[in-house]
């Protein structure tokens, strides 16, 4: 049986790391999935911020309170920040189109 080196690099960790990047690199992030990225991170930092804040004053009503507000102002400015890091050309390359697709 004869295997041609285009189909043995479709195997190799190396080549289906690039392909893997360039299918990638086809796709844009749209607003919704910031925003929902955006949350799911939040939530992680929010019970941080209340747990360390109640591990510091033992007081939960407390802690409750400055790790909700607390963490409600930081996703907003981490939407925002998002967003305008979409509009920066840095660290971008141009989207390729595979030259194939299956």
């Amino acid at each position: 049986m004869y295997i041609t080196k285009e189909v043995l690099n479709l195997f190799t960790a190396k080549s289906t790391a690039v392909k893997f990047k360039e299918v990638k690199n086809m796709f844009e992030e749209q607003p919704i999935r910031t925003f929902v990225k955006t949350i799911s991170w939040r939530l992680i930092a929010v019970s941080l911020t209340i747990l360390a804040f109640y591990l510091y004053t033992g007081n939960l009503s407390s802690s409750l309170w400055v790790g909700i507000s607390v963490n409600v102002v930081k996703m907003g400015f981490y939407y925002m920040h998002e967003r305008m890091w979409n509009q920066v050309q840095f660290g971008r390359v141009e989207k390729k189109m595979p030259e194939y697709s299956i």
